[in-house]
């Protein structure tokens, strides 16, 4: 792949990639943004006679690949209040979220949550059951989810049934759709509207389970997921905290359940939460919700959702991993490294991500010399990922005018890009059509790719250019052929309003410039293989 080619396609295909790469997620929320402290109260390391060994099953959608580990369970992990932080229920969350993945690539069979239903089983759970929504075809407002209890005692308390909910947090075709449905607040309590209503099916779900299934007196509450899922999860767990708060009993008067009894800890978690600072919406960094963990690995976007001028929060607290300040950090990363690249059928991280960032800058006056566009810029202020990304999601948010800016510009187009993607079996993941697609800009000829690029410049539509390389990309990837026009359209769309966005601001437009340079390893920071070696980084199952 030549420089010059990859500096015009890079620039023309900026916002796909972005999308394809990341996970929809493009705006961010205030790096002001300060949560509750972790308390003082962590509970200990058990010792490893403590635990039971615990095999378990993860399906890699993108490899098609099973992916193989165990996992250290102890029902003791709920002995202990949900405000002590307990890193070994940290790391089993990581595993149960990623047993929640879809089980397969088959989309029209019912057995997706069968790697789930395993774990918990194995884990001495019953009366395990999948939501509607895991046995079917996603859509752009289903949520996988599944469920299952068991009974735990101590000498201390009376018998209690403790429920384990998991949510789908990979392997959910047009689900992801659903990221970008922000909305008005109007229905959602001001929350974004995507993980709104999905936390309204959850919680439809997690009420019936324990209906149906008759229980009664103490109840646990363990929630679990990972990105989409990790969103859901957390407004979940805030609703029913709010409740607890205002003295109600979210399950019924006959269900007991105590804040200090909601254990949860999320990976990789959008902020989807609405508080202005005002006394008409709680506020999500109160103590009423410091039992309520978020991992968030430096360098990852996905977290940074959404927009800054939408006061979008999560509920809890913030935990950042890594802390670049503790001691050991360098053996750390290099244990991280290690365990990332042990996974075969995943490329090589070889270098931890972070280490190979380089700052780009983009000259569009040497649009006619595409080899000189885009270069390393060896002055640039933007020094790390985290950076780049505050910079250029910050002015991005601003120049777009918060909510409804983003509904204007960006909201329709996004969702039925996806449905478009998805096609009739709705499995259709934008991560295929973006590397389909790409080659085949790859090698469109120089002048027709030059003509392209000064269409793009001049703020021209560039679908006439696109339509053949998209309808091409749709028979290959399985999407709906008979709307590659449309498709065009949207994606022309989509791309020229992100230049409205950046054009003329030569910072903003190095800082996009950058991130899409170093696509190819900033990926790394929002996958779930990543966040569980950072926890087992610092877990003594796992060091010498």
């Amino acid at each position: 792949m030549h420089m010059d080619r990859k500096a015009i396609v890079s620039l023309l295909v900026a916002a796909m990639l972005v999308i394809a790469s990341f996970s929809v997620y493009v705006f961010v929320l205030d790096d002001d943004d300060d949560g509750p402290k972790d308390p003082v109260d962590v509970v200990p390391y058990r010792g490893d006679d403590k635990f039971q060994t615990v095999p378990y099953e993860s399906y890699f959608l993108l490899y098609f690949e099973t992916y193989e580990d165990v996992c250290y369970y102890t029902d003791d992990f709920f002995k202990w209040p949900s405000t002590a932080y307990d890193h070994s229920l940290a790391l089993a969350s990581c595993c149960f979220a990623r047993t929640i993945f879809s089980s397969s690539d088959d989309w029209v069979n019912d057995k997706l949550y069968l790697n789930g239903e395993k774990f918990l089983e194995d884990i001495g759970f019953d009366s395990i059951v999948p939501n509607e929504d895991f046995l079917s075809p996603p859509e752009l407002d289903t949520i996988g989810a599944l469920i299952g209890k068991k009974t735990i005692s101590y000498e201390s308390e009376n018998d209690t049934t403790l429920i384990a909910l998991g949510l789908r947090g990979d392997g959910y075709g047009s689900e992801w759709a659903s990221n970008m449905l922000v909305g008005d607040g109007s229905d959602t309590k001001g929350h974004h509207k995507g993980f709104y209503d999905s936390q309204t099916k959850v919680m439809d779900f997690l009420k019936g389970y324990i209906t149906d299934q008759d229980i009664t007196g103490d109840i646990k509450i363990w929630i679990t997921g990972f990105s989409r899922a990790a969103a859901v999860s957390n407004i979940t767990a805030g609703e029913i905290d709010t409740l607890l708060a205002k003295g109600e009993r979210p399950f019924g008067d006959d269900v007991n359940l105590a804040k200090e009894d909601l254990y949860v800890y999320t990976m990789g978690t959008p902020a989807g939460v609405y508080y202005d600072g005002t006394d008409d919406y709680p506020d999500p960094h109160s103590e009423d919700y410091n039992n309520i963990r978020s991992f968030i690995n430096y360098g990852d976007m996905v977290p940074k959702m959404m927009l800054k001028d939408c006061n979008f929060h999560r509920y809890g607290i913030d935990i950042v991993i890594p802390d670049m300040t503790q001691e050991g950090f360098e053996e750390r990363k290099e244990f991280v490294v290690r365990n990332y690249d042990s996974v075969d059928f995943m490329p090589d991280m070889g270098t931890y991500y972070t280490d190979t960032f380089k700052p780009y800058k983009l000259d569009i006056s040497k649009i006619l010399k595409p080899n000189e566009l885009i270069s390393v810029d060896e002055d640039s202020g933007f020094t790390s990922f985290d950076l780049t990304l505050d910079f250029l999601f910050k002015g991005l948010s601003e120049k777009m005018g918060g909510r409804e800016g983003f509904m204007e510009m960006f909201q329709e187009d996004v969702t039925e890009i996806f449905e478009i993607i998805g096609g009739e079996s709705r499995s259709g993941l934008i991560e295929y059509f973006a590397k389909a697609i790409f080659p085949k800009f790859m090698e469109m000829e120089k002048t027709e790719l030059l003509g392209l690029a000064l269409a793009f410049v001049n703020g021209n539509d560039i679908s006439a250019y696109i339509e053949d390389e998209i309808r091409e990309t749709l028979i290959s990837e399985g999407g709906y052929v008979d709307r590659a026009e449309e498709l065009s359209d949207r994606l022309s769309d989509l791309l020229l309003n992100l230049r409205g966005l950046v054009w003329g601001d030569e910072e903003l437009m190095n800082a996009l410039a950058t991130i899409v340079m170093n696509a190819e390893t900033i990926v790394y920071a929002h996958n779930v293989e990543t966040y569980q070696a950072w926890l087992r980084s610092m877990d003594p199952h796992y060091l010498p």
